[in-house]
């Protein structure tokens, strides 16, 4: 249902632009392991490890989430569930 509310790339790589680089990040062998889990998506684990917090992230993408319509964050790596994700990060 939030992936209606997808207002477009331009708006989430201004969102994902606020974050630190990802570069910086690969030092954590934590945040890496999210990396991994997230298929190597670089912006979806940078958001996440920044919202969530490192301590959190593992557990958070493998829990069934309500805002997602009780998907996980890791069932929706593709497709307009991607955007449903990422609709939902943009509005924390």
């Amino acid at each position: 249902m939030l992936e209606k509310f997808y207002k477009g790339d331009k708006y989430w790589n201004d969102f994902v632009s606020v974050f630190p680089n990802h570069e910086k990040l690969q030092e954590d062998k934590r945040y890496m392991r999210l990396y991994e889990e997230l298929n190597m998506n670089k912006d979806l684990s940078v958001v996440i490890y920044e919202l969530i917090g490192i301590e959190n992230s593992i557990d958070w993408i493998n829990s069934n989430n309500p805002a997602l319509d009780g998907l996980k964050p890791l069932e929706c790596l593709e497709g307009c569930l991607l955007n449903r994700l990422r609709t939902m990060l943009m509005r924390f």
